[in-house]
């Protein structure tokens, strides 16, 4: 053998021994069911939603004056809705002051009550506006004396009126009197009347009447007032032009 040769013999055992020897290292065994690391990065936990807001209630609301602006308006405004009706009712009254030409004095002296001379009332109102509203329009009216002193008036009047109801028509009218007869004269009249109705456009009516004239004074007054209060019933008559 060569010199290297037996140099490399030589040498072998030194560098076999300064080397440890490498074993093979053992699988690890996992026992079953037990969790297994994954090489997986950990998922990151996304935040727990939030919760919404509170919503607090809305404070309770003040009164609108607009609102009820609109309420009216829409209450009182024109409508297309014609409401023609015609009453002819009866009527007594009493009279309050200086009644020496009545002849149904309620007391003893010739200035206590007396009754009026029954009379009868016919009238005619055209009126317009919302059906579930008031409406407003114009009535006139001629009354009569029935018995005693010829006596008539003819009565321009403003009215308002309101169906609350299908049954019911409530209505209330301003009016200046002219009386025609015995003697001219020029009053004033405030009424409120009702009609309920037993059949379509067929009702009975009923109103309360107040007048107030200036008329003949006395020893005591040079212009007496004489106001009179009447009650009248009878039919009502009514055509409705619907919108």
């Amino acid at each position: 053998m060569g010199g290297a040769t037996v140099l490399a013999l030589c040498l072998a055992p030194a560098l076999a021994q300064g080397e440890p020897s490498r074993t093979p290292e053992a699988p690890v065994e996992v026992p079953s069911g037990a969790p297994r690391e994954s090489s997986a990065p950990p998922a990151t936990e996304s935040p727990a939603p939030s919760p919404p807001p509170s919503v607090t209630p809305p404070p309770s609301e003040e009164p609108n004056p607009e609102m009820s602006r609109q309420r009216l308006r829409r209450l009182t405004e024109p409508g297309g809705y014609l409401a023609v009706f015609s009453t002819v009712m009866v009527g007594d009254g009493l009279r309050f002051n200086n009644p020496y030409r009545l002849a149904h004095e309620l007391g003893e002296g010739g200035e206590s009550l007396s009754l009026t001379a029954p009379y009868i009332d016919v009238a005619v109102v055209v009126a317009t506006g919302r059906p579930a509203g008031l409406v407003h329009g114009g009535r006139i009216s001629w009354s009569v004396a029935m018995s005693g002193v010829p006596q008539g008036a003819i009565t321009p009047s403003y009215l308002a009126a309101l169906r609350p109801s299908a049954a019911w028509l409530l209505y209330a009218w301003a009016g200046v009197p002219f009386i025609t007869a015995p003697d001219f004269n020029v009053g004033g009249e405030l009424a409120a009347a009702a009609t309920y109705f037993v059949r379509a456009g067929i009702g009975a009516s009923g109103a309360l009447v107040a007048d107030g004239f200036y008329g003949a004074g006395t020893r005591e007054t040079r212009a007496a007032f004489y106001p009179v209060f009447s009650v009248q019933i009878g039919l009502s008559i009514n055509y409705e032009v619907l919108p």
